[in-house]
């Protein structure tokens, strides 16, 4: 679609577009303006209907009160004399007061008299037996003391009837009380038509539960519909119900007015639309012709020349236009680009030569060094393998051939049935593919040690990762196999050696301290040379502390070797944790340190342990405690975190630096800057290793909370809930 279409649709759309708001905020906006104004001024009407009504209810019972309030009334209640009947109760001074009915009842609200006209007529109307049932004795509406009285409309038969009763009292309105009087008459045409005019309004009044027009009937059906609906396209008419003295629907009010708002804002509305659409056809013709001539053209005309660039030289250039604005502009920015564009051109063909060269060489350095890492990864003492994504054999060394027993085929589609077949192999003992696709999912490496026949390997498998953008991603595996047989060969035979050494020297070390402590305890007065006494009891120590060392590396070896057994039953800690605070109550006050069992908050559940192994390690930890700490106090506490009790040890000892903490847990090694002692004196470094490893064993946990130098430290020996 050329411009000068596009910019006669858009204009076209543009002004249907506003055209189209236009008439929406007039129906949406204007004319429901209007309707609000119609509803509501047809509200006042009703409102007004309804209290006319009221007013007329109110008038009754004002002149009800003229004749209550009268000494002749109270006393013909009282003796029924004739003579006010014939002076007030005849046709004239009933109709007079615009009244069908007054009816007079005694203090028992029994009735004394009754007496009806027709308003019109004057004829004698007789009292309706609805309307005497409704005032019987024990009525609502009779027999009240209150000086305002009571009034309403009650439903009969014969039609709705205004009613009002006030007690009969003397002239000064003081009792006792002779009765009660009762004023009525029938809300007839005449009577609503009297009540239209006084308010003003066209109004209509319908029994509730009689007959009534349609639309009458469909406001009483449904008590949720609209008050004010739309009668006809010039009419619109107000619904409301008017309650009986009873407190029930009595009457439907009805007012109708003409539309004279609606209407004259519908005509309004029109003239308004058909200005607007002659201003639009207007405005829509002139502003075609204005971005035809300054728009539309001339880019068709410089359009027109920039397709002719691909068929001239380079050194072609479009028209300027005489006009100085944004297409002139935009010409001369399409020559500057056009002139850039031919040195850029041959540019690019003087660039063209020398990327060629480039690529010459940088394929040759390429080949190289494709070259290079073959023959290195040939000569690795190990087997090796770069896996892709696809489990495709990238790269392999001949060691790997040899270690699976398979040939990796050169050809990269087919490694991958190889790598099945080599998995197939090693199934028994591991799975090589769950491997590899765990280390390319999770980015981790993994190491795996097993036995395969009489060889024991060691499988490497380690994530290639690439960063673009800071987004790492894995794009394969590197997979190192490694012959550790002699190896593991030699770390039996050492572990062998530890044992039957640490066997074979535990039973003379225990004769020589069993003698030494019985030179001792028996002949410790016989020996009167005192370099011979401290001589037996340096043998003894040294005694003692080589079967100490000795204990350490059995119980190493065992655990090692997964010889040890465990006894865990349900154990109570509180218990256990007592005693070795007071075994060391005498060491501790040798050095004047504190040591305190804190108390738990609550009760601890027990825990499921071998007690012996968990002495073993709070002994060692308050052992630790006591060697490393000068003053202060060491603090020993128990409490629960979830299914778990945590036991911690909390010193104020010389602390241990953060750059030593890692060597913790360590065989042979100690949080020193001696690697293999802390104190230079005594220590194997195996007291945490084994703490850490009985720990294990029991399905717990032992490890180091904190620890800061000059401050203390602190260990914790978690252990399972029973």
């Amino acid at each position: 679609m050329s411009v000068r279409a596009k910019t006669i649709w858009i204009t076209a759309s543009l002004m249907l577009s506003a055209m189209v708001t236009i008439l929406l905020v007039t129906q949406f906006i204007l004319i429901s303006g209007f309707e609000r104004v119609e509803r509501e001024q047809v509200l006042r009407n009703l409102n007004r209907a309804v209290d006319a009504i009221a007013n007329n209810q109110q008038k009754l019972l004002t002149d009800v009160a003229d004749w209550s309030f009268w000494g002749e009334t109270y006393n013909f209640v009282l003796d029924h004399n004739p003579e006010y009947m014939e002076n007030n109760l005849n046709p004239d001074g009933v109709t007079g007061q615009a009244l069908n009915y007054l009816l007079f009842f005694d203090r028992k609200n029994r009735l004394v008299q009754a007496t009806g006209y027709d308003i019109e007529s004057q004829e004698e109307l007789p009292v309706p037996k609805r309307l005497l049932e409704i005032l019987k004795p024990g009525s609502q509406l009779i027999g009240g003391k209150e000086l305002e009285g009571k009034s309403g409309i009650v439903m009969l038969p014969e039609g709705p009837l205004m009613l009002a009763s006030r007690p009969v009292l003397k002239d000064d309105r003081s009792g006792p009380q002779a009765g009660t009087l009762v004023f009525a008459y029938f809300i007839d045409e005449p009577k609503v038509k009297e009540i239209a005019e006084v308010a003003h309004v066209n109004m209509s009044v319908y029994p509730y539960d009689g007959d009534m027009p349609a639309d009458v009937a469909a406001f009483k059906k449904d008590p949720k519909k609209e008050v004010v609906q739309n009668a006809s396209a010039n009419k619109t008419a107000g619904y409301a119900v008017v309650k009986d003295a009873l407190g029930q629907p009595g009457l439907v009010v009805k007012i109708e007015q003409p539309r004279d708002i609606y209407t004259q804002g519908r005509q309004t509305i029109l003239y308004f639309i058909f200005t607007i659409i002659l201003m639009a056809i207007v405005l829509s013709v002139v502003l075609a012709w204005t971005l035809n001539f300054y728009v539309s053209g001339p880019l068709a005309r410089l359009s027109a020349q920039v397709n002719q660039i691909k068929t001239h030289a380079r050194s072609f250039r479009v028209d300027i236009p005489k006009r100085q604005d944004e297409i002139g502009n935009l010409s001369l920015s399409i020559n500057a680009m056009l002139g850039k564009l031919e040195a850029a051109q041959n540019g690019l063909e003087r660039e063209k030569s020398l990327v060629e060269k480039k690529v010459v060489e940088r394929t040759k350095q390429l080949a190289e060094a494709q070259a290079e890492l073959a023959a290195s990864v040939s000569s690795l003492p190990f087997g090796f393998a770069v896996i892709s994504p696809q489990d495709e054999i990238l790269h392999t060394n001949k060691l790997l051939n040899k270690m699976v027993g398979e040939t990796i085929p050169e050809e990269r589609s087919k490694t991958k049935r190889a790598l099945a077949a080599i998995d197939a192999k090693f199934k028994p003992v591991t799975n090589i593919l769950d491997d590899i696709h765990a280390v390319q999912k999770d980015g981790k490496p993994i190491e795996r040690n097993i036995s395969y026949g009489q060889l024991f390997l060691k499988f490497l498998f380690v994530p290639v990762v690439t960063k673009i953008e800071d987004v790492s991603q894995t794009i394969g595996t590197v997979v190192v196999l490694e012959d550790v047989t002699d190896e593991r060969m030699l770390q039996r035979s050492r572990d062998e050696f530890f044992s039957i050494a640490s066997h074979e020297l535990r039973t003379p070390l225990t004769a020589i301290r069993g003698n030494t402590s019985l030179i001792q305890q028996y002949f410790d007065k016989d020996i009167k040379d005192p370099l011979l006494k401290e001589m037996i009891g340096d043998i003894h120590d040294g005694s003692e502390r080589l079967i100490r060392i000795v204990n350490d590396f059995l119980d190493t070896s065992r655990l090692e070797l997964g010889k040890l057994r465990f006894n865990n039953e349900p154990l109570v800690i509180t218990d256990l944790l007592g005693d070795v605070v007071k075994q060391f109550d005498v060491t501790g006050s040798r050095k004047q340190l504190k040591i305190e069992l804190e108390k738990p908050v609550g009760e601890l559940p027990m825990v499921r342990a071998d007690k012996e192994r968990v002495r073993q390690i709070i002994i060692n930890l308050v052992g630790n405690s006591i060697k490393f700490t000068d003053k202060g106090s060491i603090k020993v506490a128990a409490t629960r975190d979830g299914n778990k009790v945590r036991i911690s040890v909390r010193d104020t000892g010389e602390g241990i630096p953060e750059n030593l903490q890692k060597l913790l847990f360590r065989k042979f090694q100690q949080a020193n800057d001696n690697i293999l002692t802390r104190d230079g004196v005594s220590g194997t470094g195996l007291g945490l290793y084994i703490s850490k490893m009985l720990a294990k064993g029991m399905h717990g946990e032992l490890y180091l909370v904190e620890s800061k130098v000059g401050e203390g430290s602190c260990f914790a020996l978690e252990l399972p809930v029973a």
